[in-house]
């Protein structure tokens, strides 16, 4: 990965910290006619694309020279980062499935809480009561 890392297009400033080509990466989010990545905060994260592989590479190719981003996303499929995707993506899904599950089970559970309170009467008579039914039969 820290191959991968040495593509990224960085400059060094004057103070000796690393910077992005900030243009580079504004540019491009320009282009897509999208919020730029590089003002994402935790609280417009949703206004953003994210979770796919596609974005992944339309990032990278629109950042890198050619040569390199076609570089980069062969080195992403070496590290075997699209079934980390996939796996990503079938969790997505399995959590859909069981949530939806919940929501049936919890309409269920409200059916039978109005069906009881419709047909109050105990499931089992008490032995008093079956011991005054058999007397009396």
């Amino acid at each position: 990965l820290m191959e991968l890392i040495k593509l990224l297009p960085v400059k060094v400033d004057s103070e000796g910290k690393t910077v992005f080509m900030e243009a580079r990466v504004r540019e491009a989010a320009q282009r897509r006619k999208e919020p730029c990545v590089l003002d994402l905060t935790p609280s417009n994260v949703r206004d953003y694309e994210q979770g796919r592989l596609s974005l992944l590479h339309r990032d990278v190719e629109g950042i890198l020279e050619r040569h390199q981003a076609e570089y980069f996303v062969s080195r992403l499929e070496c590290a075997r980062i699209r079934s980390g995707f996939e796996m990503r993506e079938e969790l997505i899904n399995y959590k859909k499935a069981l949530y939806l599950l919940y929501q049936e089970g919890m309409r269920v559970e409200k059916d039978l809480r109005q069906l009881t309170a419709l047909c109050h009467c105990p499931i089992v008579a008490s032995e008093s009561r079956q011991q005054k039914v058999d007397k009396g039969a």
